[in-house]
């Protein structure tokens, strides 16, 4: 199988998770960007608040790619108002998923993925989205029987 982690992360604590992924599945690992950074913590929060409060969506600037190419694609993100960060959907809508099957994960301090998850589906249309994650105080000590499941499932 041919895979790839797609992630995005403002503090490394998703960049961390994708690269655990990445290693366990033998995949490859892209990191996608913002076009404009986010910067610390309360700038970020209120940054992010102000996009949801004017529904507007911030760009990527990792340009978009084709996956169709992929078995799966494994997408990280942190949970930001609940959500998807928006400069990671503009990249998952943008690009071509080919009817890879896609993988969400993410990280929150408290949130849960379902929203971010039905977010994903409705960007990944033509793909099946299985086995969502999200890593938080609650979950973590889940985290090594999901990606026993993605190696039983998804390694090459």
């Amino acid at each position: 199988m041919r895979n790839i982690v797609v992630y995005a992360s403002r503090t490394g604590t998703t960049e961390k998770m994708a690269k655990e992924v990445a290693k366990h599945l033998g995949a490859e690992l892209m990191k996608v960007e913002p076009k404009e950074t986010y910067g610390k913590f309360a700038s970020a929060l209120t940054r992010v608040a102000k996009e949801k409060a004017r529904n507007e969506q911030a760009a990527s600037l990792t340009p978009y790619r084709d996956f169709s190419g992929y078995d799966n694609v494994l997408i990280g993100f942190p949970i930001w108002a609940g959500d998807v960060p928006t400069y990671l959907q503009d990249f998952i809508q943008n690009s071509t998923l080919g009817g890879a099957a896609v993988i969400p994960f993410a990280t929150s301090a408290i949130s849960g993925i379902r929203k971010a998850d039905r977010t994903i589906r409705l960007l990944c249309p033509g793909s099946k989205v299985e086995n969502p994650f999200v890593s938080n105080p609650r979950t973590v000590t889940r985290f090594p029987a999901w990606i026993r499941l993605l190696e039983l499932n998804y390694r090459k």
